[in-house]
């Protein structure tokens, strides 16, 4: 009994003290404009050999679009905007809009004010959609990998989510790598609210796994609220939002 509880108490305050260093080391990274690359990797599910071939083409072209596109997550000690790198050549202008809805259009989280923000397009309209600050609960396991030469823990929790197509709530596994040692509690596609920045992570049930791939931690060339602007759009809240999409799902279903 006693030594159940000493291995408690001993995990309990191994993660107590990640929390702690975080804090201390986030002091050396005031100021700063880091910026982080990233790409995806899709994972496919099997088909039958009854599916349209047109179809499955189609498919895996956009697939290799949305692999073929480069992402970066731009950060200070207190902003973060995660989008696809706007940097890319412009005969890649529609690789950039298939990549982009896979992220979601742009990912916004401002810790001072506690705001986290999805700027996105939806049948031409911009919209700034305000999602709960803390959308994760988490969960940090003792697992452990190096990425990029950075010890990087384990995190999972799971989500629901409505789904149009199959009609009713699913829930989802969300999975995340971070790294103590980058006090930035960011992250790929809104992945993110961990005390490390965030090196792998996945939605979805790992549909989609997002890996760095290029770690500058210090930009000065680049600025978070120079790659975001919320003075255009519409604000809604992500409750809102939802209703909207799904009352124009069934519109186009109804008129069909």
């Amino acid at each position: 009994m006693h030594g159940m509880i000493f291995r408690k108490n001993k995990v309990t305050n191994k993660f107590k003290l990640l929390f702690v260093l975080s804090l201390i080391s986030s002091l050396a990274y005031c100021q700063r404009t880091s910026v982080v690359g990233y790409n995806v990797a899709i994972k496919q599910k099997k088909t039958t050999d009854s599916i349209n071939k047109d179809f499955q083409n189609k498919k895996e072209k956009m697939i290799r679009s949305i692999e073929q596109s480069n992402y970066e997550l731009i950060f200070n000690d207190s902003l973060s905007v995660f989008q696809v790198n706007e940097e890319m050549q412009l005969d890649d202008v529609k690789n950039i809009k298939v990549a982009s809805s896979l992220v979601g259009g742009k990912n916004y989280k401002n810790l001072k004010d506690s705001i986290n923000i999805k700027q996105k397009e939806f049948f031409g309209e911009l919209f700034n959609i305000y999602n709960p600050f803390n959308e994760y609960n988490w969960n940090i396991t003792k697992e452990t990998k190096d990425i990029s030469g950075y010890k990087c823990y384990r995190a999972v929790t799971e989500i629901v989510q409505s789904s149009f197509i199959r009609k009713k709530d699913v829930k989802y596994l969300v999975e995340a790598w971070f790294t103590p040692e980058i006090p930035a509690p960011f992250g790929p596609a809104g992945i993110d609210g961990l005390p490390g920045l965030v090196l792998e992570g996945s939605s979805n049930n790992g549909s989609a796994i997002f890996y760095v791939t290029t770690l500058n931690l210090i930009n000065n060339d680049k600025s978070v609220s120079d790659n975001i602007d919320l003075s255009k759009g519409k604000n809604i809240s992500k409750k809102d939002y939802d209703i909207m999409i799904r009352e124009k799902h069934l519109s186009l279903r109804n008129q069909n």
